[in-house]
């Protein structure tokens, strides 16, 4: 049986007292754990469940799950044989709404637990007896284009910890984003094979890494760059085969498996579980909030040796919708549809001075055509995106501390930057430490990527850090 986190206890224990409840945990927050944990208690009492998902992918989880709880288990499913008798039921709500089977047996279900719920809920296969239990689950309370809201299908709310207070405590992996740095001036970004290649190559070459697309064409344009680059990629889309996608990601999983990158439109945006994905590549416009978080979760899952995860956010994601540990979910999220629109989601009219939506091609003011960039200058087109200018210099001092003792063969960067600032540096800093362009042969870089790698294991292991909230001055 699986032990659950002091968290994970609270909001099952909780859970288990309604009759119809709503668990909002974010992603890699165990909720398929804390899902079963309820399925168990149910069963336990005597009770059976129906354990609903919205993609065939999940039904894996979801087994293998119910399995590390040694629960019997029945999948409706396809063309899978059914076993009535078992407690637990997982089934997709397409199998639901199928006509080609009867389902009347299901009436002896005491509690419905709904996975994905900002999804499932609102399926038209899934109409439950008016009174029967539900619980759902869900990482996300913003819904593109919904006309409902989860409020009207659960009474009430369950809120796991933030993202923020997970990576506090340790149970999620601390985000790092390299963000645009233009202000693109009315102008759309396209981001490139070439120039999404070229940040992946400077930032985390070597590391497991998603990467999400517009398309399905996107998709395979960059997996096949990155292979005339060397790099294991293949692109898992609509159009992979079951039997394929699961080897993949299988591979992909492996510490030595056959693939390093996966590229993906949305095949991978939920339901893919791999801790030891250590950077994701947005490279999708969206204006899904929902989405765009779903997406950067993959990355955040802890394994052992696993200090934080990049966001290589090529399209201004961050900008638009915040980052994932600034998440504060509240039931004022619950509204019937999530906002199309955050913090930055507008551009102006270099003509007219109006607003559009980022992803507008025109203005709707006054016909101006957007300009697509196809580039940007890629040696100033992403930085990392900090909290203060006071970061900020702490960053630039420790890369040159970094350098010197790449280039002098020492390690004491650590120990002069404590010297000058009053405390130590934080090892994620060294992700984006750039060698000079005249220095950057192949062997080099190759030498620079390895003992960053050092540098950054050595600080990690040997000094305890705070999470880079805020930093104090320089001494002078």
């Amino acid at each position: 049986m699986i032990v659950l986190r002091d968290f994970q206890k609270e909001c099952v224990s909780q859970m288990d007292k309604l009759t119809s409840g709503l668990l909002l945990a974010p992603t890699g927050s165990g909720k398929t754990i804390m899902g079963m944990a309820l399925a168990w208690k149910e069963i336990s009492r005597g009770g059976r469940v129906t354990f609903v998902v919205p993609r065939e992918n999940l039904v894996k989880q979801t087994y293998q799950s119910a399995i590390a709880w040694n629960l019997s288990v029945g999948l409706i499913l396809g063309e899978e044989s059914e076993n009535r008798i078992a407690p637990l039921q997982i089934a997709t709500y397409q199998s639901l709404g199928s006509k080609k089977r009867s389902l009347d047996w299901l009436d002896s279900t005491t509690t419905w637990i709904i996975d994905e719920a900002h999804i499932t809920a609102f399926a038209d296969s899934l109409k439950l007896p008016v009174g029967v239990r539900k619980l759902g689950l869900t990482a996300t309370p913003w819904q593109m284009g919904r006309k409902r809201s989860l409020l009207e299908v659960f009474e009430k709310v369950v809120f796991a910890p933030s993202p923020r207070k997970l990576i506090e405590m340790g149970f999620l992996s601390p985000p790092v984003y390299f963000c645009p740095t233009g202000k693109g001036n009315g102008k759309r970004f396209d981001p490139s094979p070439g120039f999404i290649w070229h940040w992946w190559e400077k930032l985390a070459k070597e590391e497991k890494t998603f990467i999400f697309t517009n398309s399905i064409t996107q998709a395979n344009e960059i997996a096949l760059h990155f292979q005339d680059q060397g790099i294991s990629a293949i692109a898992v889309t609509g159009c992979t085969p079951k039997k394929q996608v699961e080897f993949i990601l299988d591979e992909f999983s492996k510490d030595n498996g056959k693939y390093l990158v996966l590229t993906t439109c949305n095949k991978l945006a939920e339901g893919c579980d791999n801790p030891k994905a250590t950077c994701i590549v947005l490279a999708n416009r969206t204006e899904s909030k929902s989405g765009a978080f779903q997406r950067i979760g993959r990355g955040a899952r802890i394994s052992p040796g696993k200090s934080h995860f990049k966001i290589i956010d090529c399209v201004g994601v961050a900008k638009q919708f915040g980052t994932l540990d600034e998440i504060e979910p509240s039931l004022e999220d619950f509204a019937l549809a999530e906002p199309k629109q955050g913090t930055m989601a507008q551009k102006e009219c270099r003509n007219c001075n109006a607003y559009n939506l980022v992803t507008a091609k025109t203005c709707k003011f006054c016909g101006h055509s957007f300009d697509v960039v196809r580039e940007f200058d890629p040696l100033s087109g992403l930085k990392r995106m900090t909290k203060s200018k006071q970061e900020d210099r702490a960053i630039a001092a420790f890369h040159s501390l970094l350098l010197k003792d790449f280039l002098s063969s020492t390690q004491v960067c650590d120990h002069e930057f404590l010297q000058q600032f009053g405390y130590y540096p934080i090892s994620n800093w060294i992700a984006d430490a750039q060698l000079p362009v005249a220095a950057e042969s192949a062997a080099v870089k190759a030498a620079w990527r390895q003992f960053k790698k050092i540098t950054s294991d050595r600080l990690s292991k040997s000094i305890q850090l705070p999470l880079p909230i805020s930093f104090p001055a320089q001494k002078t």
